[in-house]
């Protein structure tokens, strides 16, 4: 009887290791249970709305996979209206020869009919076209760049690295890294701040403005470049020239004071070359709702 007992207690112990590798060949098989939940997971049905997939999704969730809009790279497939819009580009050479002034009128007219809140219509321009003036007001604006410039240096001064933070962070918009890149450029005169066009148009803005009158003043100055474009002008957005309302002689020339402020300028002028044409931009992806639920265009 203690023979068996002892036999017993053996035949007890040599099974013990079967059960752990079974544990072991279980725990093998485990990472593809997991694998084949993220592949289900991805296999969203490819152009249906959640609703149809028999799937509720909200934004923040899983995106659902939408078939592609049908494009084109021609401008044939477009109205007029699109194809002075897509094809415009800034234009930063012009020739010369001066714009009539009849042009000018009809796009400050094309600018004075924005829209805007409550009608309010804060703004008011101002047209440069002396080459002389001109070339004195890119000087002045050259100046203030070039002190802003060196306040803003934190290559050749370290020291002014977090000066320079602390600028950005306040004043995100004014001290963004893009924008200072060309004005350290056009500091050192390696461009002029008009770019040579040979018709300047100011807008100023009214801070009384319902609403955000920047918004508006910019609905404004795009209808004033969409306008131009259609002539066959050449325009581009010149936002340093706010600049010159430093310099006490601009800001009585062009009675600068409140309610009143130099936003923006708009050089105008005819281009040198064919700059114009349809150009590709990056892809934004619309959220987009209907009847059939919700889904992601791009």
């Amino acid at each position: 009887m203690v023979k068996k007992i002892v036999k017993g207690k053996g035949a007890a112990k040599k099974k013990a290791p079967k059960k752990k590798v079974a544990k072991k060949a279980a725990a093998k098989k485990a990472p593809k249970k997991k694998v084949a939940k993220k592949t289900t997971a991805k296999k969203a049905p490819a152009g249906k709305s959640p609703s149809k997939s028999g799937e509720k999704l909200m934004p923040g969730g899983r995106i659902p996979t939408t078939p592609e809009i049908e494009t084109s790279d021609s401008l044939d497939d477009w109205t007029n209206t699109e194809k002075v819009i897509l094809a415009r580009r800034s234009v930063r050479a012009y020739q010369k020869k001066q714009v009539p002034e009849q042009l000018i009128r009809r796009i400050i007219e094309c600018g004075r009919f924005a829209p805007s809140a409550g009608n309010f219509q804060p703004w008011r321009f101002a047209v440069v076209r002396d080459p002389k003036m001109i070339a004195e007001m890119d000087a002045d604006g050259q100046k203030a760049i070039s002190v802003l410039a060196k306040v803003i240096d934190d290559e050749n001064h370290p020291w002014r690295r977090y000066h320079t933070k602390l600028l950005q962070l306040l004043r995100t918009n004014t001290f963004n890294p893009a924008p200072m890149a060309m004005a350290k450029g056009c500091a050192e005169g390696d461009f002029e701040l008009f770019w040579g066009a040979p018709t300047v148009i100011l807008l100023f803005k009214d801070k009384r403005g319902i609403g955000s009158p920047d918004v508006d003043l910019g609905i404004c100055g795009q209808n004033m470049m969409i306008a131009a474009h259609s002539m066959g002008l050449g325009t581009c957005w010149i936002g340093v020239v706010s600049a010159l309302q430093l310099f006490p002689k601009w800001r009585k020339l062009f009675n600068i004071r409140y309610p009143w402020y130099l936003e923006q300028g708009i050089i105008v002028g005819y281009p040198i070359g064919e700059p114009n044409g349809f150009a590709h931009r990056e892809i934004q992806h619309v959220d987009w709702f209907d009847e059939d639920g919700y889904r992601v265009v791009s």
